[in-house]
């Protein structure tokens, strides 16, 4: 026990004693009460040995207390570490109590802005709401008018059974028609056929006509005329001329120099010859063909012109329809002198009617 223990204890027995001696003997005798019968005769007959019990008995307590003591100051650094930690949690509390003081203001702005914003949603609601009331009573008038609809497709349904039959019968006419389109198809690529033929015979028509144009009746021609007298002093002389048109397929057969038609194809021919003789004469004209056997060797036609009218100038014509040979040549003479100016008055003309 230490010695501050030990004075502690002292001090504590010279109480007692004095608290004894002040009180008359009546802590003993309450002492005594606790200790039962004959408790108060032992302390009587030796005081100081009882209270020195008392004392080392009280020092045993206080050793006890003691040992408690130093239990207690142990528990006691430890409460006062665990408070200097605890305070220092209490700082770090209050930083974060700060901050969390700075949120909650911020989020009391944040609050305040929210309940604007409730607010105005409140006003959205509410119109939601009658937006909501509005398509209730549109989406009722919806459902009147699909039921409608229902009954126009159940109407429908049938329709299209209904079309559907007309279908299948559909198709078997079209299995029929395709058949008989079949037919028309083959008597087509008949007709194709013949057309094939006709085009063939209008071909041949065709080469007829090019042949007819050219080598027909008709395909060969010619007009010739002088546009001046020509003079014979009473010998006969070949008429040659200034002009002359003829066919395109025979081209040149008529030679206004000599005055000679010479033929390019075997046929009957016409042959006419105009002239105006000249005052004071008497015309003779003739038509002439070489090889011909005519009634002087070669004439085929022969104009006079004699009837007394002499001093005037009078047309003579005379014609000559005959057969002509590939390169047999007409021609026509005169023995005394015709008349002629730009009109044209001396022509020979001749054309081929039937070849052969």
């Amino acid at each position: 026990m230490t010695l501050h223990m030990k004075m502690i204890l002292l001090s504590l027995v010279l109480l007692t004693v004095g608290f004894e001696v002040a009180y008359g003997g009546k802590l003993l005798k309450n002492l005594n009460k606790t200790k039962g019968q004959g408790g108060l005769e032992r302390i009587n007959g030796d005081k100081t040995k009882w209270i020195m019990r008392k004392v080392r008995k009280m020092s045993k307590a206080f050793d006890v207390l003691e040992e408690q003591l130093v239990s207690a100051s142990a528990n006691i650094a430890s409460l006062v570490t665990d408070t200097a930690t605890n305070n220092a949690s209490i700082a770090s509390n209050d930083v974060e109590l700060a901050t969390l003081t700075g949120n909650v203001a911020s989020n009391t702005v944040d609050v305040a802005i929210n309940h604007a914003d409730i607010v105005s949603n409140d006003a959205d609601i509410a119109s939601l709401v009658q937006d909501t009331s509005n398509y209730t009573a549109y989406l009722a008038s919806q459902s009147s008018a699909i039921g409608t609809l229902q009954i126009d497709v159940n109407n429908n349904e049938a329709g299209i059974a209904t079309n559907l039959a007309n279908i299948a019968s559909n198709v078997v006419d079209i299995d029929s028609h395709d058949s008989r389109i079949n037919d028309v198809q083959n008597d087509m690529g008949d007709v194709q056929n013949d057309m094939g033929d006709v085009q063939n015979d209008m071909g041949d028509v065709q080469n007829d006509i090019v042949s007819l144009k050219t080598n027909g009746s008709g395909s060969v021609w010619f007009d010739a005329w002088r546009t001046n007298s020509i003079g014979a002093s009473n010998s006969w002389t070949t008429i040659t001329y200034t002009n002359v048109r003829e066919s395109s397929s025979n081209s040149g057969a008529m030679d206004i120099g000599t005055g000679v038609f010479t033929a390019s194809m075997a046929g009957t021919y016409q042959f006419i010859i105009s002239v105006m003789k000249d005052n004071d004469v008497d015309a003779y004209v003739k038509i002439k063909m070489d090889g011909s056997g005519g009634f002087d060797g070669n004439t085929i036609s022969g104009i006079y012109q004699g009837d007394g009218d002499t001093p005037n100038r009078a047309t003579i014509t005379g014609t000559a329809v005959i057969t002509v040979n590939p390169g047999q040549k007409v021609w026509v003479e005169t023995n005394e002198r015709v008349y002629s100016n730009l009109d044209g008055l001396i022509r020979f003309t001749g054309v081929l009617i039937t070849p052969e």
